[in-house]
């Protein structure tokens, strides 16, 4: 009788051990997430103002605007850039956009190449495809969030927008089916505190 009471207490103490350390592991990761914050790029909204800036961009057929290219934000904090596509190609298109890395400058003068700043800890890869009828335009959020191993400094990005068309600009476009760059580079800025 004692040796079967003693296992039964032994199995339930287990149990309850196993259990413990798996409430305990949870709870810190809850606690880190916490306190460090998540490193996933959120999705953020339209910016205020920019459905006025997307109606003036159209109406000066402008093809591709970006209200307010620079953004202060600090690390692990992130916003949106407005971004109007204004299709004047003829016909409906379907377009892609590509943010690379362009450069950092540091509040001490040092620069730093696009080759060292990884564009996934900042924005979204892939965007998408937005589809544009023929004399539209459409407003889209560039979600950018700023790594939390981010030093003091400002950090360009360019900011491309490709179709599949007769041109090809493998260098701004990539090598996938929107080859055709359809106006010039232009670039964000985001300001690091």
């Amino acid at each position: 009788m004692k040796k079967k009471a003693a296992i039964e207490l032994s199995t339930t103490f287990l149990v309850g051990l196993i259990l413990g350390i798996i409430m305990l592991g949870m709870g810190l990761t809850f606690l880190y997430n916490i306190v460090a914050g998540g490193s996933k790029i959120l999705e953020y909204g339209i910016p205020d103002g920019c459905n006025a800036f997307a109606a003036e961009c159209s109406q000066k057929a402008g093809q591709v605007c970006i209200y307010e290219t620079s953004l202060k934000l600090y690390t692990g904090k992130g916003g949106p850039f407005c971004l109007v596509i204004n299709n004047l190609v003829g016909e409906e298109k379907i377009f892609k956009i590509r943010v690379t890395p362009a450069t950092g400058i540091l509040k001490n003068g040092d620069t730093i190449p696009a080759s060292d700043i990884d564009i996934s800890k900042w924005t979204f890869e892939d965007y998408g495809d937005i589809e544009i009828a023929n004399n539209e335009f459409v407003k889209q959020s560039l979600s950018m969030q700023v790594p939390r191993s981010t030093r003091p400094g400002q950090y360009v990005f360019n900011v491309n927008v490709c179709y599949a068309g007769s041109g090809t600009d493998t260098a701004k476009c990539g090598s996938g089916t929107y080859k055709t760059l359809y106006d010039s580079t232009h670039q964000i800025t985001v300001i690091v505190p």
